[in-house]
């Protein structure tokens, strides 16, 4: 008595199919996990821009720019010169970042930035800061 081959047939396919199941349950966790790399990113960059705004023109700046990166600013601490700004992104992703006034001339690079950002308006410090111009050593107002 031996097993024929008529009593292996269709011995594959199950296999086959289990290997599908769990190639596409690593694919669906892939791409859950890319997207939250790409919404941790999303929660830095509107941090650093808030902490950055906040840096050179206050809270109501940082607020601004965290909106305008599709965040919300969660908490903002100015002490000094140094400013600490957390953002919570829709997804719920959040994140912190620090920024330091520097009293005197931005760089031209950091000038063109806020230039672009929409820093550079007309109205108090925060023009001076983003238009590279000399900032009074009183403080972001």
């Amino acid at each position: 008595m031996g097993c024929s081959r008529r009593d292996e047939r269709g011995q594959v396919a199950p296999l086959l199919a289990l290997l599908a199941l769990v190639a596409g349950l690593a694919c669906l966790g892939l791409g859950r996990f890319g997207a939250a790399v790409v919404e941790m990113a999303h929660a830095r960059t509107a941090a650093d821009a808030a902490a950055l705004a906040g840096a050179a023109a206050g809270e109501a700046e940082a607020r601004r720019l965290a909106q305008a990166n599709g965040a919300d600013l969660t908490s903002f601490e100015a002490a000094g010169t140094d400013v600490r700004a957390e953002v919570t992104t829709a997804s719920g992703a959040s994140a912190r970042a620090r920024a330091r006034r520097e009293v005197g001339r931005l760089p031209e690079w950091l000038a063109a930035v806020a230039r672009r950002a929409g820093l550079c308006q007309p109205e108090g410090r925060a023009h001076l800061a983003a238009c590279g111009e000399r900032l009074p050593s009183g403080g972001p107002g």
